[in-house]
């Protein structure tokens, strides 16, 4: 991490406090300096996690060469002479630490915790190795290439995406198979100022726990659903791995996943339709709509927001059904909502241009005779008397 926005440490607070409720443990390695800024600063910047390692800062006075070097934390206190020495690599001189021991490792009396177990401290030095040696590789078994094309095809989608991790991903391996190991792309937390925070797990995931039983690209593949609002793909995906032999305590979590990040995105459509019918920006309202719906059913808001814009945008044989939608979901005793009777008498309107008279007539005498505070009623007369001779 290079970059941290004021935008970015809210959202960052906000995914660690999210995180927190779904993981057992939260482990920070390699912090950069930046981060390590931010640990001294803000009290919750990780959910209650542990710091396992930092990078430390160092600077070359002769040939003004500087470098960062990993340095595991030996506990909460941490003196200046437990600091490696360090000869540039460019003159070969020593180096200096290039901050205040004191204030860069203020925050190691809270975060820094007992050493990590052997297979998580062998988890983290494997998936560093994959990375130092992958560089020299000329080619990469198909495999990576396509779990590497996975996780491009999700972090280019930008969504915020958070994964609720089964069991199973949280026992990580001792040591990843040879064929993951070319999967590996250190994890990168890029910050743009104020554009928000993205957190890519896909590829972690997948080469440090796959489950017994699922593969591995099926695995990448049900998240990538999950990531594209695919919801109903993701869905039929676990039905056929439950045939498949996936267990059934993970199909109800992996399930779980789907219906969290379901409602979540269902949310946000709710909340985007909304302002866009108070800025009257119809057309795209109706668009939002439509991918909203293939989501989950509308609400009966969205269902009157879609229908007065079509409406709006004299699509009035459209907008029928979505009125007919919002009236099933508001009784007709209901009469605080002031939109029931716009509703019925806009239906009644399309149903008359579409042929279907007797239904047109149910709805405009329900507006006359059983809203008597409606502003409908003399047109639902007039309407009803042109009526009556068809």
């Amino acid at each position: 991490m290079n970059r941290l926005s004021s935008f970015g440490v809210r959202d960052w607070v906000h995914i660690m406090e999210t995180l927190r409720k779904k993981v057992d443990r939260i482990l920070f390695v390699e912090c950069s300096p930046v981060t390590v800024a931010q640990l001294n600063m803000v009290t919750n910047f990780t959910g209650g996690g542990t710091v396992v390692s930092v990078q430390l800062p160092y600077y070359c006075e002769a040939c003004h060469w500087d470098a960062e070097v990993t340095y595991p934390l030996p506990g909460k206190a941490v003196q200046a002479a437990q600091l490696p020495q360090m000869a540039c690599k460019r003159c070969q001189r020593p180096m200096k630490f290039d901050d205040m021991p004191e204030s860069y490792f203020a925050f190691a009396q809270k975060l820094a915790g007992p050493p990590v177990d052997a297979t998580t401290q062998a988890f983290i030095r494997d998936f560093a190795r994959a990375m130092d040696t992958a560089a020299g590789v000329k080619r990469m078994p198909a495999v990576a290439d396509k779990a590497r094309g996975v996780a491009r095809r999700v972090r280019s989608e930008a969504q915020r995406f958070t994964a609720r991790l089964p069991d199973w991903s949280r026992q990580v391996r001792a040591r990843l198979e040879p064929g993951w190991r070319w999967l590996r792309e250190r994890p990168r937390l890029a910050m743009a100022s104020g554009a928000g925070l993205a957190v890519v797990l896909l590829v972690i995931v997948i080469a440090a726990a796959t489950p017994p039983g699922v593969p591995a690209d099926e695995l990448a593949l049900f998240y990538e659903h999950v990531a594209g609002e695919r919801f109903a793909d993701a869905e039929k995906l676990l039905a056929r791995l439950q045939q498949d032999g996936l267990t059934d305590k993970l199909h109800e979590q992996l399930s779980q996943n789907v219906k969290d990040e379901r409602q979540r995105v269902a949310s946000a459509h709710r909340r985007q339709i909304e302002q866009l019918w108070q800025r009257k920006r119809y057309a795209e309202l109706v668009g939002v709509a439509e991918r909203a719906a293939r989501v989950s059913p509308l609400d009966a808001d969205s269902s009157f927001a879609v229908a007065e814009s079509l409406r709006q945008l004299d699509k009035l044989g459209a907008a029928e059904p979505h009125y007919a939608r919002f009236a099933e979901q508001k009784p007709r005793w209901d009469r605080r909502d002031g939109r029931l009777d716009d509703a019925l008498f806009w239906r009644a309107q399309a149903l008359i241009e579409s042929g279907r008279i007797e239904d047109a007539r149910r709805l405009l005498r329900m507006v006359a005779y059983e809203m008597p505070g409606t502003n409908f009623r003399r047109a639902a007369l007039s309407r009803l008397r042109e009526l009556a001779g068809k």
